[in-house]
């Protein structure tokens, strides 16, 4: 995969601990360098902007729940593929 740098990465989240938005992040940078990327991105954005609405049950992922790590993981997924499609698309 052809390089990507992230200068700033913010997390603008509700129902999170502090904990799992770090970690949220981390997966992040994980799903990241571990997509598949053709060469040709593109070389240079100012800015992406993400949004995923809460898609979960009411209760879920809020901490103090069993939930928050899975949840932690499905919106990283949700947000890297969302990166990943707006990169391709701005070819």
């Amino acid at each position: 995969m052809d390089q990507i740098r992230i200068d700033q990465l913010t997390l603008k989240l509700s129902g999170l601990s502090e904990q799992d938005g770090r970690r949220l992040a981390l997966r992040i940078a994980e799903g990241l360098s571990a997509a598949e990327l053709s060469t040709g991105v593109a070389q240079s954005l100012a800015a992406l902007r993400v949004r995923i609405a809460d898609h979960r049950p009411a209760g879920a992922g809020r901490a103090g729940t069993g939930h928050a790590a899975a949840d932690v993981d499905g919106l990283s997924q949700h947000v890297v593929s969302e990166i990943i499609r707006q990169l391709k698309g701005s070819l």
